[in-house]
């Protein structure tokens, strides 16, 4: 009761787009370490982080702990083909067909200037769910009718990429 400090920082917004929103949350991380080195040599004393820079800062730190995420998620579903088809092959093709379209995605992603944000980070795990229902229902296809896989991909081509675009 009346101990409380509260220390407000504001942050310019960078030029243009920075690569995480607004501004840089690279800053933010000096400033914590230094806080909790104070906090850790006075007791009684709390720390608490609030506001648009710590959410930033939380998010950038949720990205560099979740980057391997995306190539798990990856090899995942490659042993998922290789167990339910019995050979690396499909695997190999979805991972490829995967790579393909982050690399486009991810690109103009890059050319247009968005950030990579909450909604953005997730576009490759969207993305692969949206693909499997995809590579599994043209698999069926080709394995039912006994058809090769181009005719398959052509007849299935345009409803597959409407159902990954409203996706």
């Amino acid at each position: 009761a009346g101990r409380d400090l509260m220390v407000e920082f504001r942050f310019r917004d960078t030029e243009g787009s920075g690569r995480f929103g607004r501004f840089d949350p690279v800053p933010i991380g000096k400033i914590l370490e230094k806080a909790r080195a104070l906090v850790a040599a006075t007791p009684g004393l709390a720390f608490v982080i609030n506001g648009d820079a710590s959410f930033q800062w939380h998010f950038k730190e949720l990205l560099a702990r979740d980057a391997l995420l995306n190539p798990l998620i990856l090899l995942l579903l490659m042993a998922f083909f290789r167990v339910f088809y019995g050979t690396w092959r499909a695997g190999l093709y979805f991972a490829a067909t995967l790579l393909l379209t982050a690399i486009v995605v991810y690109g103009a992603m890059a050319v247009v200037g968005t950030p990579v944000d909450l909604l953005t980070c997730n576009i490759f795990l969207i993305t692969a769910i949206a693909g499997t229902e995809d590579f599994l229902f043209l698999s069926h296809r080709m394995w039912a009718r006994d058809e090769p896989w181009d005719k398959s991909f052509s007849r299935l081509l345009m409803p597959s990429f409407f159902t990954s675009l409203t996706t």
